[in-house]
């Protein structure tokens, strides 16, 4: 687990990473389901949208870039009556870098227009209607081929229904925990007035999309100006010409008019030759992304000494995470300098000094990462610097723990000495790999085997430290 993600009616939802296959994932932790009979009903729902969703994601290879990629419901190893739900995890929410002030482009949002019209209308085929869109449920996903360049995802489920083929209507009684600013007005008048009524939940997702299109041109923007007439004061779009036509017909309150999914890839078709000259995928999604990260999910959390432990162990985790994907440089560097951060500011808001033993641990842990860090970006001297910084903490707190010896009972002693060892193993192994770099062999490998002992002592022959060296 790298950190938090949100909380739902039915349990937290964590990111994670998965080192085997190298990408993040979302974990909703369920409730214990044997409960309520409602939670019990909502993650059969929720699973079953889930496999569907997925069947066709795996379908074809093209649809992979429009819906997140659902790995199952599994039992928690930690509560045998608890459930598991794992998702792929993007890095942030559209609503969250529209937040952080991105703002798109004409010639972008055409790109996002095509890419999330095409999305829904594959959904649609298939008797699927998400029911809940909004720029929180648009999910940016990393490409794992291009560092920078993000797929816009659709997500949640939780309150989405599926159609036999060739239906459009259901019922509006199963409509519950609408969001009223992205519901289609008639959802909102059915859900006022309690009326059991049919509706096209498709057209009421399109509604909801170009509201979500609406956003992109200026956050501000949504249902009262709609209402104030937004759509007909041509002023406001400057520069978005090309796109009014489209939030028009999407938009439309008058049902019978609204133009539904295909007829928005159609106007695509007809006007191919132009928007083929203006098209273009969006830039600096990661800036906005970072941007956010810093000046809104983190800020809160800044204030408190545990706020800044939980960050400084995310952004370690994020780090090392994005530092085994070799084309995630830019954010491997992120984390590491989130990391420095949340450390310098332990420091000097908490009077943290290096005799906190948790302190140390943090310096240490951020001195490795550092050190690893410049030497895999060849700036051996700094790395050289760190590392005998490094060196000269773990024999500053063997020297104390050993003054502090007979105020700690054995099994503190024990750990305390354990913990500094391992430091000192693994600053021993960095030292190796730097001379390793520089060409001095011999050095690199009498390092190693300083390593190699202090981790046979630790952990025994079969631990996973001493397999890699």
């Amino acid at each position: 687990m790298v950190g938090k993600l949100g909380e739902g009616g039915f349990g937290l939802v964590h990111k994670g990473y998965d080192k085997i296959n190298n990408e993040f994932v979302a974990i909703k932790m369920l409730k214990d389901p044997g409960k309520s009979k409602e939670i019990l009903e909502q993650i059969i729902l929720e699973d079953g949208l889930l496999r569907r969703v997925e069947e066709i994601r795996s379908s074809q290879d093209n649809f992979r870039q429009y819906f997140l990629k659902y790995d199952g419901i599994f039992k928690n190893p930690k509560d045998g009556n608890a459930l598991i739900l794992r998702m792929e995890s993007g890095i942030a929410t559209l609503d969250n870098i529209l937040e952080a002030g991105k703002n798109y482009s004409c010639d972008e949002l055409l790109y996002i227009i095509s890419k999330l019209v095409h999305g829904f209308s594959i959904l649609q085929t298939n008797g699927i209607a998400n029911r809940d869109v909004k720029a929180q449920n648009i999910i940016l996903v990393e490409e794992k081929s291009e560092e920078g360049g993000f797929s816009y995802k659709i997500s949640d489920f939780g309150i989405g229904c599926l159609l036999p083929k060739g239906q459009s209507f259901i019922n509006s009684g199963t409509v519950t925990g609408i969001t009223n600013a992205y519901a289609a007005p008639e959802v909102i008048r059915l859900c006022d007035e309690a009326k059991n009524e049919e509706y096209d939940p498709f057209l009421a997702d399109v509604y909801s999309l170009g509201l979500v299109f609406l956003k992109m041109i200026n956050r501000k923007w949504g249902k009262t100006g709609l209402g104030r007439g937004l759509l007909g004061k041509n002023h406001k779009f400057k520069g978005f010409e090309e796109i009014l036509p489209i939030l028009e017909g999407m938009m439309e309150e008058d049902i019978s008019k609204r133009w539904n999914f295909q007829k928005v890839l159609d106007f695509y078709q007809s006007n191919e030759e132009n928007f083929a000259k203006l098209i273009k995928r969006p830039k600096n999604e990661d800036h906005f992304c970072h941007l956010w990260q810093v000046e809104f999910k983190e800020k809160i959390a800044e204030e408190t000494k545990e706020g800044l432990e939980k960050l400084f162990m995310e952004h370690l985790d994020l780090f090392w995470a994005y530092d085994g994907n070799v084309t995630r440089p830019t954010e491997a560097k992120f984390h590491l300098d989130r990391d420095w951060h949340m450390n310098e500011k332990l420091k000097t808001m908490h009077n943290c000094t290096i005799d906190d033993f948790m302190q140390y641990g943090r310096e240490m842990c951020f001195l490795i990462a550092y050190c690893h860090w410049e030497i895999e970006m060849q700036n051996l001297d700094n790395s050289e610097e760190f590392i005998e910084e490094a060196l000269h903490l773990c024999k500053y707190w063997s020297l104390k723990n050993k003054e502090n010896s007979e105020m700690m009972n054995p099994d503190e002693q024990f750990i305390k000495k354990g913990v500094i060892n391992e430091f000192k193993g693994d600053i021993i192994n960095l030292l190796g790999r730097l001379y390793e770099n520089k060409g001095e062999l011999e050095r690199a490998e009498e390092c190693y085997m300083k390593s190699l002992k202090i981790y046979e002592k630790l952990f025994g022959d079969n631990h996973f430290r001493i397999s890699t060296l």
